[in-house]
């Protein structure tokens, strides 16, 4: 959206596609976890924003090759953002194992035992909702502290809380392997569980170049 706005502001006709229904993209998901709801005001900014501009939108509509060669576009802009990266492990294609995008969603019911595999931003927000909704959350981060890459002032709030969630947080603690009742973790070269119902994994994102390809 931003880059149509861009665009239509220097004077070209443009069309946008969107292959879901509805615009935002990823900041759909960043408005869900408790105290993002502001975010929702970008999306209606950017909205109204291209609509004054004139920028044709097409919703429900995935962008191919076949119809690219119909609209014949002087330029074309491709930012088909991300998808949810899996970790490479084994039982990571168990049907108990989720991405937060899954849980942000509402597409994954979880159980009450809940290990996220991740701790940054995302996998701290998403335990925060589960928590927030009674569940017994436990964020295994392989890095050396929880939330590193989050703005200090929010990262102090964001930790308090889940500390009052009594959510349960381990650093340098790797995934190795998933089972149907645990999840194998090694911290500085010592294996040992944790026993859940559900696997969340917040482990960033991939480009998404399927298009582009």
């Amino acid at each position: 959206m931003e880059a149509a706005r861009v665009a239509a502001l220097r004077g070209h006709t443009v069309s946008l596609y969107e292959k879901s229904d509805r615009l935002g993209g990823q900041l759909n998901l960043a408005m869900i976890p408790p105290h993002k709801q502001e975010i929702e005001g970008l999306i209606n900014y950017l909205k109204v924003q291209i609509k004054k501009l004139g920028v044709k939108t097409h919703l429900n509509q995935e962008v191919t090759n076949y119809l690219i060669g119909e609209e014949k576009p002087d330029e074309l802009i491709i930012a088909t953002g991300a998808t949810p990266r899996i970790l490479s492990i084994p039982g990571a294609e168990l049907s108990h194992v989720f991405t937060s995008w899954d849980v942000l969603t509402g597409k994954a019911k979880v159980g009450k035992k809940i290990v996220i595999a991740g701790g940054g931003m995302v996998g701290c927000e998403t335990a925060e909702l589960l928590a927030a909704k009674g569940h017994d959350v436990t964020i295994a981060s392989q890095s050396d502290a929880i939330g590193k890459d989050i703005e200090q002032t929010i990262r102090r709030y964001l930790l308090k809380r889940l500390e009052d969630y009594e959510v349960k947080m381990f650093t340098n603690a790797m995934t190795q392997e998933i089972k149907m009742d645990h999840v194998l973790l090694a911290t500085y070269g010592r294996s040992w569980s944790i026993e859940c119902d559900h696997v969340v994994f917040a482990k960033g994102a991939v480009p998404d170049r399927g298009l582009v390809n």
